[in-house]
Formats: structure tokens, C-alpha cells, sequence
């Protein structure tokens, strides 16, 4: 079974509206793709995997989007796991190569975030709750994730303003990528005294509500030697699950779903300490908080002790992590969030990021789906 590289990245800037097409916010990230490689052409890519997560308004839109880039007839289809469907659709072109039924990967992932009034996605988004239970009740995502802090607070003595700290670093890494949609520089006070959503969590301790797109080209490591000059090879890769409702699970402090994920990656890449193996990271953090619980579930610290490592996640510390500005300061448009974030670790490990983290050889994206009911993780290296 060949290795498998990834051979090209690309994105469009993530804003709160972008008034292009879907198809065309794609085109433009696969533009850029092709840009960093030598020897490659569309016809030459075997198969299409799609992310993008609200299907109200339009389904099977991958259809549209493989028509409007001139790939017919091949193969071509859409991956969805909640939050995680670009990581997990990344899995699955991995594996596809894995496996010999391709040898060479598109995956593209975009949402338009913006066809939506709030209310209206924020909805749209909880169907990814139980319906029969959840969603009948009220609950939105915040209101979970809001009570998992709720729990932190009560059983690790957590602050507001730990909370905070984090969504300040995202959101001031995004101020000096071009791609990024936060633009403001803010503080923790600016955080704490922002409109509450759900006790503890404010405005800003959320992500943002994105459009945009996001691509990579993956290959077999064989074929990544005729494309570029520069590959990024899959070291490791996995996924976790967990419960759908919350109150089903032993434990609301943590992920379970990620400790497996994790476990999983890290044996593929043969990492022992996380925090001595890798030189950066990208968090899904859907909230601030996620960013928090998941230091921890990563092995990065112990369970409780993820205050502590806060500061070891700024640039220069020992492992940064949303170099990029993450989805709280890049912003979140969900089918691209998790592609986006592997791109952002494929810059890095080739110098190429806007904030560039000095010499990363090796770095892990984590992307999470629901609260934490499908967690992917994965590691590249050079």
C-alpha cells in the first residue's frame, strides 16, 4: 500500500458574505492549487470529494460544483459528518489512495454560510443534534457546549477569562492572515464584555459565521515526486466517535471521541509525547472552550490542566497552535473549516504560512463534528 502525500492546498478568504457561487468560490481555491505544482492536470485527478454541510437550499451540489470545474466523468461525491465532514472526507481520499482505487485526490469543501439569517442557521446547524430529542427541545449547539463549560468551571475551577484567552490569541494570529476574516484586535476584557449566548459563553467566545472555500490535492507519495518539489506526507490519521446527546455520556469535561481519534494518528506517525513530537497545531474551535478541552485530549497536558498550557500555544511558545486564526478569528465556513485547517499545516511544514511558525517539520490538525460526536485527527509531516 503506497504512502500518502499532499501535494497541494488552496483557499479563498473567509468572510461573513462573499457574493459569488459556491462553484465559483471552489474554482478560485483550486486555481491557487494548481498554481504550486508542476505536471498536473485536471484530467489527471481521478476522483472528487466533497465537504459542505447545509444542504436546505440545494443537494447533491457536488454535482454542480464537479460540472463547473470541467471534471465529468469522473468519480465524484459528497462526505458528511457534521463539523468534521472536510476532515473526514481528507480521510477518505487518504484511504482512497491507500487502498489503490485512486492515485490521485481532489478534496473541496466550501459552505455559504450567508444564504442564511442567523436564527435560520444556527438552526440548520442543531439539526445535527438528535431531532427526536434534542432539537425538539430547543437545544443549539452553543447551549451544549455552554453547559460542558458550565461543568469545567464547577469541577477544574476554570475562569471566563481563561476561556478568553484563548478566543484573544485566534483572533489577533488572524490579523496578519490575508485570508482571515476577524479584523480587530481585541483584548479579554473586549471578550468578557461581549453579548452573552449561553452562560459562560459570549460572541466572542464563538466562531464566526463564514462563507468560503478550500482544496487539497492529495496522491500516492510515488506520483507526489511528479508534481511537486515539495510533498507533505499523511504520517498518521484517525477518527473517534462518542454519543450523540450529551446525557448519555460518562464524562462532559472532555472529548473520549478525540482521545481515540488521537491514539489512533499517533500510532500510525509513532509519536509517544505530542508536545515533544509536534511543532504546531490547528484546533477546531468551534469554541473557545473546545480549544481548551482538547489540549488535553490530545495528550498535549493532563485532563484539568489545560489553563496551564494556554500560554505554550502562542507563537513562539513550545506548541502553537491556530497559527492561522482558527475558526473563531479565520472564521467558519463548515464544509471548508476542517480542508482549510490542513492547509494551513501543509504551509507550515513548507514555510509557506503567514504565520509562520520557525522551523515546523511536523504538525496535527484536529476537526470535531457536533459536540464532539466525530473527531478526526490527523498528522503530516515532511
Amino acid at each position: 500500500m503506497s504512502d500518502v502525500a499532499i501535494v497541494a492546498a488552496g483557499a479563498t478568504r473567509f468572510d461573513e458574505r462573499i457574493p459569488r457561487r459556491a462553484e465559483e468560490l471552489v474554482a478560485e481555491a483550486l486555481l491557487e492549487a494548481f498554481d504550486g505544482v508542476k505536471g498536473l492536470s485536471l484530467n489527471e485527478i481521478d476522483t472528487l470529494v466533497t465537504s459542505y454541510f447545509i444542504d436546505a437550499r440545494q443537494v447533491a451540489e457536488e454535482w454542480i460544483i464537479q460540472d463547473y470545474i470541467g471534471h465529468i466523468p469522473r468519480a465524484a461525491f459528497r462526505v458528511e459528518n457534521g463539523g468534521g465532514s472536510g476532515a473526514s472526507a481528507f480521510y477518505t481520499a487518504y484511504s482512497l489512495i491507500k487502498g489503490g482505487l485512486s492515485d490521485v485526490v481532489l478534496v473541496a469543501g466550501w459552505e455559504k454560510m450567508s444564504l442564511y439569517r442567523t436564527l435560520m442557521a444556527n438552526e440548520l446547524i442543531a439539526r445535527g443534534l438528535d431531532v427526536d430529542f434534542d432539537f425538539d427541545v430547543g437545544a443549539i449547539y452553543t447551549a451544549c457546549y455552554a453547559m460542558m463549560a458550565v461543568r469545567r468551571m464547577h469541577v477544574y475551577g476554570e475562569r471566563e477569562e481563561d476561556f478568553a484567552r484563548i478566543a484573544v490569541k485566534n483572533r489577533n494570529n488572524a490579523l496578519k492572515n490575508p485570508k482571515g476574516q476577524w479584523k480587530r484586535r481585541i483584548t479579554v476584557e473586549d471578550v468578557l464584555e461581549s453579548r452573552l449566548i449561553a452562560y459562560p459563553l459570549k460572541v466572542l467566545d464563538c466562531s464566526l459565521i463564514s462563507d468560503g472555500a478550500a482544496v487539497l490535492i492529495l496522491s500516492s507519495v510515488e506520483r507526489a515526486k511528479e508534481i511537486t518539489d515539495d510533498p507533505v506526507i499523511v504520517e498518521g490519521i484517525g477518527i473517534g466517535t462518542d454519543t450523540m446527546r450529551l446525557g448519555d455520556r460518562a464524562e462532559i469535561t472532555n472529548f473520549p471521541a478525540c482521545r481515540v481519534a488521537a491514539r489512533r494518528a499517533y500510532r500510525m506517525a509513532g509519536i509517544d509525547d505530542p508536545v515533544r513530537d509536534l511543532d504546531c497545531a490547528e484546533i477546531y474551535d468551534s469554541f473557545d472552550t473546545v480549544e481548551l478541552q482538547t489540549y488535553e485530549d490530545l495528550g498535549f497536558v493532563k485532563k484539568g490542566k489545560g489553563v496551564e498550557f494556554i500560554e505554550e500555544t502562542e507563537i513562539g511558545g513550545r506548541l502553537p497552535v491556530n497559527m492561522s486564526g482558527g475558526l473563531e478569528g479565520m472564521g467558519h465556513p463548515i464544509g471548508a473549516s476542517p480542508i482549510a485547517e490542513i492547509a494551513e499545516i501543509f504551509w507550515q511544514l513548507r514555510g509557506e504560512s503567514c504565520n509562520q511558525v520557525d522551523g515546523a517539520e511536523r504538525g496535527l490538525v484536529h476537526s470535531h463534528g457536533g459536540a464532539g460526536t466525530a473527531v478526526v485527527v490527523s498528522v503530516l509531516g515532511r
